[in-house]
């Protein structure tokens, strides 16, 4: 593992750096992404838990010899790219190119999608037990989608479907909300609603679950939602299910007309509302509301 210096401004690996700094177009068309965060960049090195993604570090930026050696010695072989390096370069430079004050770490990483669908191999599944998955729909806000990555770790729900996602997943933005809790997360892209009823069905029949056994809860007002105050209603549709899919919609519209005929046509599902005295509440904090009742039934 190489720990090299770079002292000129013009150096290749800190010209791509700059270049693709910001540019989630291209870092997502390449699996690519950047954490200058360095509380993030630490709960990953010390994160074991396999998830449906792979990740490697293929470059670090750093200004301080002691913390390269410190990533040297901490960092998991498994989680390198064959042609890793660690660069030293001044504090200034790193700081003028990631716009972050009191940057400590830049790590660029590649990504690799090894199963887009639930299976045993990363789900913790137990068909004696509830278990459930977070559905976001049409997400825009990066900012939520860290936050809601956040809940979902600190309620022990480690399985997110992203349906027609509007945001990057590793903008900038969400690991700042996340703080590095995505990495314990299996995360699965469906790029389309068509695309949604196979991701189901693919994932139950993985699982050797019987349609019967799953269920879905819509997060939105309706006029037959129960209150989430309801709880013995709530726990009396769920106990009858393995698996339940509790889904969120996009910020300004809820959840799309086209999601809910999917799930509408094939599934049994509830609805279920915040009694509040406002039109809404913001998706991150009904997510957090909603693990909390869920995560005690």
């Amino acid at each position: 593992m190489d720990i090299l210096n770079i002292s000129s401004k013009e150096n290749t690996n800190l010209k791509i750096l700059r270049k693709i700094k910001h540019d989630n177009k291209y870092l997502k068309d390449n699996n690519l992404f950047i954490v200058d965060d360095y509380l993030t960049f630490l709960e990953f090195i010390k994160n074991t838990k396999q998830t449906n993604i792979n990740y490697k570090i293929l470059k670090i930026f750093t200004h301080s010899l002691e913390l390269a050696e410190f990533i040297k010695n901490n960092v998991k072989d498994y989680h390198l790219d064959k042609d890793f390096k660690i660069y030293i370069i001044k504090k200034e430079i790193l700081k003028d190119i990631l716009k972050v004050d009191n940057i400590k770490v830049a790590a660029l990483f590649k990504y690799n999608i090894k199963q887009n669908f639930i299976s045993f191999e990363n789900m913790e599944f137990n068909k004696n037990k509830l278990n459930f998955v977070i559905v976001l729909d049409n997400i825009e806000n990066p900012g939520n989608l860290g936050t809601i990555f956040r809940n979902s770790l600190a309620f022990n729900f480690y399985d997110i479907a992203l349906v027609n996602l509007k945001t990057y997943v590793y903008n900038t933005l969400t690991f700042r909300a996340s703080k590095g809790s995505l990495f314990y997360l299996n995360l699965y892209f469906i790029n389309d609603y068509p695309s949604f009823l196979d991701f189901i069905y693919k994932s139950i029949n993985n699982i050797s679950l019987i349609k019967n056994k799953v269920a879905f809860i819509l997060a939105q007002n309706d006029k037959n939602s129960l209150n989430i105050n309801q709880f013995n209603l709530i726990s009396e549709f769920v106990k009858k299910y393995n698996l339940i899919f509790v889904v969120f919609g996009n910020e300004e519209s809820g959840i799309n007309n086209s999601l809910k005929k999917i799930i509408k046509d094939n599934f049994e599902y509830i609805n279920i509302r915040i009694d509040i005295n406002i039109d809404s509440i913001n998706v991150a904090c009904a997510n957090a509301i909603f693990n909390f009742v869920f995560s005690n039934i």
